[in-house]
């Protein structure tokens, strides 16, 4: 793990101390992360016949973009998102469009209701708009055990 993604968990960390609020972002950064890559994937940006008639989508151009970024801060937890979020775009071909906008609205719910409830301070995109993409890295992060409470300055 780079010094650099160390300082950028520890960061993301100091907003998601209590273990409620960490449960809440366990299930709802990947349901964010699905709902804000299904909703790129609606905007088309070229038709290209190699994908089978399919478009290239802002959804592609953002998963390939975050991907790039990810793999230099740490490429184990980089295959672990990019991974996710690639069968994020393939389900989401077959979620409707009203199914979508309602898990994005119960999961920024739940995590900003986590965070005026348990946590009782703004979610760290609030200071800094890079921990939006330090989300999904954390909670993965945590979900494989590459962090967890006891990691070094927590």
């Amino acid at each position: 793990m780079s010094p650099r993604l160390e300082s950028l968990l520890r960061e993301y960390e100091q907003s998601h101390r209590h273990p409620v609020n960490r449960a809440i972002h366990k299930v709802c950064v990947p349901l964010i992360l699905f709902h804000v890559l299904a909703m790129l994937d609606w905007v088309e940006l070229a038709r290209i016949d190699a994908l089978g008639g399919r478009g290239l989508t802002l959804g592609h151009l953002t998963l390939i973009a975050t991907l790039g970024w990810y793999l230099s801060l740490d490429r184990f937890l980089a295959l672990l998102v990019g991974t996710f979020s690639l069968a994020c775009l393939v389900a989401a071909v077959w979620v409707p469009v009203w199914a979508v906008c309602a898990i994005a609205v119960v999961a920024w719910a739940l995590q900003l209701w986590g965070h005026s409830h348990w946590e009782r301070s703004r979610p760290a995109f609030a200071r800094e708009p890079v921990q939006l993409l330090v989300g999904p890295l954390f909670v993965f992060a945590l979900l494989s055990g590459r962090w967890d409470q006891t990691a070094p300055g927590s």
